[in-house]
């Protein structure tokens, strides 16, 4: 598979790379799905700006009534800290922040945030 991962702003190229997936059932009602990185052309010659070391996700169902899930997603990316980017976006993929798990939990946090601000059900708290 051909995989993209995306900084949130126009000014940083992205990390492209190849990966392979493998999914299994691990016991009754527990999905796995893993993927790795793979050099898919050993004539390139150009190496890859990152590189996805074991990663995937973890999805038990829970039966609380209802049909939910529980995702843990796991992602152990390496990216090259010469990738072109921006000058004022320079430090920030330099150090990890760019691609890191706080700064996309953030991102999802601002975007609930924005959602359950906008909904009619919304009642802020004056906490």
């Amino acid at each position: 598979m051909y995989g993209d991962m995306h900084v949130l702003s126009p000014f940083v190229s992205s990390g492209e790379f190849y990966i392979l997936r493998y999914c299994e059932k691990f016991e009754k009602d527990v999905w796995v799905i893993t993927n790795v990185s793979f050099d898919y052309s050993k004539e390139t010659i150009l190496p890859a700006c990152s590189w996805r070391f074991p990663s995937g996700c973890l999805i038990p169902a829970m039966r609380t009534g209802f049909w939910f899930t529980e995702v843990t997603w796991i992602e152990h990316v390496e990216v090259d800290d010469n990738i072109q980017a921006n000058s004022i976006y320079k430090d920030v993929v330099s150090t990890g922040i760019a691609y890191g798990a706080e700064r996309w939990l953030f991102e999802i946090q601002r975007i609930c945030v924005k959602l359950f601000t906008f909904s009619p059900y919304f009642k802020p708290s004056l906490d």
